[in-house]
């Protein structure tokens, strides 16, 4: 189910921070939304899924509004809000529709070292990185047809990252419209297939990761150092 954004605009009071958002979220890709901190890619995701309401502009799926196809659309945030009172499996009942128990489920948030034991614990005695972990995990085992996953890197150990990845690359296979955001360059690098570049609240390049590579980092070949280019932000780093 393709998402598109077509000409968003949103503001905080006076402060406009998405100028025109335009772009899509093809189905059998997986979409790098990248920006800096501020840029605007969680703004666009609230509104994306009615969490903020836009003042001008349009977000569809497949032509549909939010609204109408909400059971279709599978979303991860950076922060993932889950009931303090309920345990780990009770929640992800809840929220994303996922029975803990059933085998392939069991297995997968395992390899993402959600224990047995981490399963029957209450939400509110669970660190920052074991809720996203949870959020994560809830939102890439939901049957949909689209995927918004906010920094979906975040707290991850090398094993569990591989384990999303795959479960992503798995996705993107069946033909799911995956969006993805993140600061982690060189791992994202690894299986992104488009990018769309933010800035000022306006993306200023979307296309093929590839052709990204070669419009602006053909030397290196470093995504991090394509984007920063790319921005008119050019640092040195040691990757």
């Amino acid at each position: 189910m393709t998402i598109k954004s077509s000409d968003v605009v949103f503001r905080y009071g006076n402060n406009e921070v998405l100028s025109g958002l335009t772009f899509s979220v093809p189905e059998g890709e997986v979409t790098y939304l990248a920006g800096e901190n501020g840029s605007g890619k969680t703004t666009w995701i609230l509104n994306a899924v009615n969490l903020l309401r836009l003042k001008d502009g349009k977000i569809l799926y497949d032509g549909k509004s939010f609204d109408e196809v909400r059971t279709r659309i599978s979303v991860s945030f950076d922060t993932t809000p889950l009931y303090p009172y309920l345990s780990v499996e009770e929640n992800l009942k809840v929220l994303f529709h996922i029975d803990a128990e059933d085998t392939e489920n069991h297995n997968f948030l395992n390899r993402m070292c959600l224990t047995d034991a981490l399963l029957r614990t209450r939400a509110k005695k669970l660190s920052y990185g074991q809720k996203h972990r949870i959020g994560i995990g809830g939102a890439l085992l939901r049957d949909a047809d689209s995927y918004i996953l906010d920094e979906p890197d975040l707290g991850l150990d090398p094993v569990a990252w591989e384990v999303v990845k795959d479960r992503i690359e798995n996705l993107k296979n069946k033909g799911k419209a995956v969006l993805i955001t993140g600061q982690n360059y060189p791992m994202l690098q690894e299986f992104v297939t488009r990018i769309v570049v933010l800035k000022e609240g306006k993306a200023i390049y979307e296309g093929s990761c590839a052709d990204f590579l070669g419009k602006f980092g053909p030397n290196e070949g470093s995504l991090r150092k394509a984007f920063e280019i790319s921005i008119g932000k050019e640092r040195t780093h040691v990757e």
